[in-house]
């Protein structure tokens, strides 16, 4: 049984700063993590805080590069 959004939450919830450890398979972004990302992104027609950030880790050609390419889309605050 994997994860959901929710159960992340709670585990960074009240501790400022914190944020989950979002895995990705190497050719497609899972549902819970859009859906995380989704959640707690703010879109905007004009660029306006807060401003998300995120880390790929892992060697190189471990995650697709269409994968990570979502992942920054997903990452944009502004409405294109």
């Amino acid at each position: 049984m994997s994860p959901s959004w929710h159960e992340a939450r709670r585990t960074t919830s009240g501790r400022p700063g914190r944020v989950p450890l979002l895995l990705v398979e190497r050719g497609r972004v899972p549902d819970v993590v859009r859906t995380c990302l989704l959640s707690v992104n703010p879109r905007h027609t004009e660029p306006a805080p807060p401003f998300m950030h995120g880390s790929i880790a892992g060697p190189p050609g471990e995650v697709a590069c269409r994968v990570q390419f979502e992942l920054e889309v997903l990452l944009r605050t502004v409405i294109e």
